[in-house]
Parts: structure tokens; sequence; C-alpha cells
């Protein structure tokens, strides 16, 4: 039981980081292009 409250909770973080990605995504691009650049370097 315990296993599966992990995986679900990791589910749940996946997404939310995801959701947050997304709305970056749309609202910031620039943001998101220098993020990229500063993670090539």
């Amino acid at each position: 039981m315990l296993l599966v409250r992990q995986i679900l909770l990791a589910i749940c973080v996946l997404a939310g980081i995801g959701r947050m990605l997304d709305l970056l995504i749309k609202l910031h691009p620039r943001i998101i292009h220098s993020l990229k650049f500063v993670i090539v370097l």
C-alpha cells in the first residue's frame, strides 16, 4: 500500500510540474528560451 501511495504521489508531482511548465511556456516563452540557454551552458 505504501508503494502505491508513493507512486500516486510521484504522478501528482510530475503532473503538477508539467502544468507549471505548460503555463510558463504559454505565458513567458522568453523565460523558457533563456532557461534552455542556461541549461545548454
